[in-house]
């Protein structure tokens, strides 16, 4: 009965079912050059909750790591061990071991952060878009389980995205998608 709603419409290509569309949003190499993580947000009606490992000499998708949902940055450790997803709905993290691509624990963070970097130092500079800020952690306990500890709410631009962290430590970017700003 449903598809005779359809009627002549029902063998229209332009109506016919269509593939999930994953999205790609971000990509991070592992340093040891054979794997690569791949955040796939889905869409905001249809979000999706995945980091794909890939084969970097293949391309061969070795894997899926479930995470929050909106999967959209990536930051990775400086010491490699351990990788940091964010997704955008949800207000929190996903830590995952790199040497097993496992998720060791979902740390809590604001609703709709975006991207991250870590620092030299362990710190994890995160992007905010409903705060409009720069949130700084401290992830000294990062793989013990425990909880980001938050050190600073920096107000920055409108709709901050994109952050960057100098060598040295000494300067923090982050850049606006709507203002055409960047705050350092």
């Amino acid at each position: 009965a449903e598809d005779a709603a359809l009627g002549p419409l029902r063998d229209d290509p332009r109506f016919a079912e269509q593939p999930t569309r994953m999205r790609p949003q971000e990509i991070l190499v592992h340093p040891d050059g054979v794997r690569a993580y791949v955040s796939l947000p889905g869409s905001v009606d249809g979000p999706a909750h995945l980091v794909a490992v890939v084969d970097v000499g293949s391309g061969a998708l070795l894997r899926t790591i479930e995470v929050g949902a909106g999967a959209f940055g990536l930051a990775l450790h400086p010491d490699g061990r351990l990788l940091v997803a964010l997704s955008r709905f949800t207000n929190f993290a996903t830590v995952i071991d790199t040497a097993t691509d496992e998720v060791l624990h979902h740390p809590p963070v604001d609703f709709y952060a975006t991207e991250a970097v870590f620092g030299a130092d362990g710190r994890l500079y995160l992007t905010n878009r409903w705060l409009d800020a720069l949130v700084v952690y401290d992830t000294l306990a990062l793989d013990a389980g425990m909880a980001f500890t938050k050190v600073a709410t920096i107000p920055v631009a409108q709709n901050p995205r994109d952050v960057a962290i100098s060598a040295d430590g000494s300067t923090v970017a982050v850049a606006s998608q709507t203002r055409l700003a960047v705050s350092l």
